[in-house]
């Protein structure tokens, strides 16, 4: 699934950033509690695995390629 974020977004302590004009992979967080409730995801934002989780209201899923 791709997804693009609906605002910028930092993990604080990693300097991580999710830019809301770029378009990022991500998959269900089906690991999660209420996961289909809350509609949550994991967005990821680099090459080495690394994730941010999202929520509902918080990105929308597009066709756009990733960058």
């Amino acid at each position: 699934m791709r997804i693009q974020p609906t605002k910028n977004y930092v993990l604080l302590g990693t300097g991580a950033i999710l830019d809301k004009n770029k378009v990022y992979p991500a998959s269900i967080a089906s690991n999660l509690p209420n996961y289909e409730q809350r509609e949550a995801i994991f967005v990821y934002y680099d090459d080495e695995g690394g994730s941010m989780m999202l929520e509902k209201g918080e990105y929308v899923k597009t066709k756009k390629r990733c960058e």
